[in-house]
């Protein structure tokens, strides 16, 4: 099983020309059939536009996956068709990715958040980032829930515990590690690999309900 998949992965393609039973988290774009499990990261941008949209917020920045990995494009796809069907404009804030340090990501926000142009509402596609997100809102003396939004990811039930604010949507991981190990034993079994892909669904936006 690997993860981090890039869209030519040359691990995926290694494998394939070896015979060795695998699969990824996350697609390639390879044109090479094999089996995988994918989050929609396409519908988790989407919803989250819309849930924005929905409290008023149209002023809209994304702090995204790492450039090179497969679901970056589609996060960025799904973030830019949502923008065009609500009539949302994007505040760019690509001088970082969830892959840069809690401290960058805390720092750079309050850079952004210090603008006359801020966003009004933020999308974060990792919990971890989440957290300095937050921080760097509060450093330029902003209020979550007042002055902006945030809906993130995440994959285990703690985000309201640090800010009940937050907008967030689940991501299972506990369903994607049962896929990814069902899908290699069945190719160990013999099943085509084609018949071994799912993509699950992300829940919807939800607010704090305590």
């Amino acid at each position: 099983i690997i993860s981090r998949t890039q869209p030519n992965d040359p691990r995926a393609r290694y494998m394939l020309e070896h015979g060795v039973p695998f699969a990824t988290h996350g697609r390639t774009d390879m044109g090479l059939v094999h089996p995988y499990h994918d989050f929609d990261n396409y519908a988790f941008a989407g919803e989250a536009v819309r849930a924005l949209a929905a409290k008023g917020r149209n002023r809209l920045a994304l702090v995204t996956p790492p450039v090179g990995l497969t679901y970056f494009r589609y996060t960025v796809n799904g973030f830019a068709d949502a923008l065009s069907e609500v009539g949302a404009s994007e505040v760019p804030f690509n001088t970082v990715s969830i892959d840069h340090t809690i401290e960058q990501i805390r720092m750079r926000t309050a850079q952004l958040m210090r603008r006359d142009d801020r966003p009004d509402g933020i999308i974060s596609s990792a919990a971890a980032a989440t957290l300095a997100v937050v921080a760097g809102i509060e450093d330029a003396g902003l209020k979550l829930g007042r002055d902006v939004d945030v809906v993130s990811k995440q994959s285990s039930e703690v985000l309201h515990l640090f800010r009940r604010e937050l907008l967030v949507v689940n991501e299972d991981f506990r369903l994607a590690g049962y896929e990814l190990a069902r899908a290699v034993l069945g190719w160990i079994a013999g099943k085509e690999p084609g018949s071994l892909q799912s993509l699950s669904k992300p829940s919807e936006v939800l607010p704090y309900r305590g």
